[in-house]
């Protein structure tokens, strides 16, 4: 019923309320009777009441309406969606946000990135490898300072010392050093066995090279001297550390090659160690792990070799407090 009446006539008595509302109102304004006054603005309250009632009356039937076909459920339903895509747009908005901060930072990084590029081109050693410590040395000198400084650093996690050299010195006098600082680390020490191949030698080796052997093996119960029948042709270190398996590590190694050299007037040849020469030294986290690794490879290599055709050297007690240095096979 209530449809029927609002589809029929309920528009034109929403629309005649209204204009009489309007004209009652005009008459209220313009009029300079009070009674006409009166009356004119009772008659336009009653019209706006008409036309307020009819509009609900409207509101209700298109809810009612609405709710039968799902409409407003839909309606509803889009005005969450869009509430949502709002919701999208302020997430878009702090993506937005944060990506700037990215391009911003990738800015700096790229910065960074050109200025160490300018470097490594400025630094060809830096190109190839950026560990600054060079591998190698110009003299023997430079060598026997770096062990020094090995053995005052870390005499405490040193365990062995290993050397190869002919004997005249004790590599640059480091076994003397190690028994006059009372360095506690076991020392291994190939030298050349003069008396087998004198023509290649000094006149003085043979006696040089006894007279140090008997100071080292006095000085300290802790030195192994073993004298090779093959004459080295390098002159080399390397230092050991020990794990708790005692397992030996070399962290520090050096390297340097003997020559031979020539008698003008004689024309005898004789092992000399060269003024100038590359020499390599290597350490533990100083210098390029794969050269220390190859280093001590090699080195081991040739200390076994030399080992292989030695003796080893030993004093024995004789009476009235002598002693004399006794010789012994190697049995490997």
């Amino acid at each position: 019923m209530k449809e029927k009446f609002l589809k029929t006539i309920g528009f034109g008595v929403t629309v005649f309320f209204a204009v009489i509302g309007v004209v009652s109102e005009l008459v209220t304004v313009y009029s300079s009777s009070d009674t006409v006054q009166m009356v004119s603005q009772f008659i336009t309250y009653v019209c706006i009441a008409i036309v307020v009632v009819m509009i609900v009356m409207y509101l209700i039937t298109w809810f009612e309406i609405g709710m039968k076909n799902n409409d407003i459920l839909e309606k509803i339903s889009n005005i969450e969606s869009q509430m949502d895509s709002f919701s999208n747009l302020s997430n878009i908005s702090t993506q937005v946000s944060k990506l700037e901060q990215d391009i911003v930072d990738l800015k700096k990084s790229n910065i960074l990135i050109q200025e160490n590029t300018q470097s490594l081109k400025a630094d060809s050693q830096t190109i190839f490898c950026p560990v600054k410590t060079s591998s190698y040395v110009e003299n023997s000198e430079d060598v026997n300072n770096e062990l020094y400084k090995l053995l005052k650093e870390k005499k405490n996690e040193l365990k062995e010392l290993h050397i190869i050299c002919f004997g005249r010195n004790g590599f640059g006098g480091a076994v003397k050093y190690i028994i006059e600082r009372r360095i506690d680390i076991k020392v291994k020490i190939i030298v050349f066995n003069s008396e087998s191949h004198s023509d290649i030698c000094q006149a003085d080796d043979n006696v040089i090279i006894k007279k140090n052997i008997e100071t080292w093996l006095k000085g300290s119960n802790k030195i192994e001297v073993i004298m090779s029948e093959i004459p080295p042709m390098v002159r080399a270190a390397v230092a050991y550390t020990a794990d708790k398996n005692g397992a030996l590590h070399a962290i520090w190694g050096s390297i340097q090659s003997y020559r031979f050299a020539l008698n003008p007037n004689t024309k005898a040849i004789s092992l000399e160690k060269p003024s100038n020469s590359l020499i390599s030294i290597c350490e533990k986290s100083k210098t390029v792990a794969g050269d220390l690794y190859a280093l001590a490879n090699s080195f081991e290599e040739e200390f076994k070799r030399l080992e292989e055709h030695s003796q080893t050297v030993k004093i024995h007690s004789k009476a009235h407090g002598k002693r004399e240095i006794v010789f012994e096979e190697n049995k490997l």
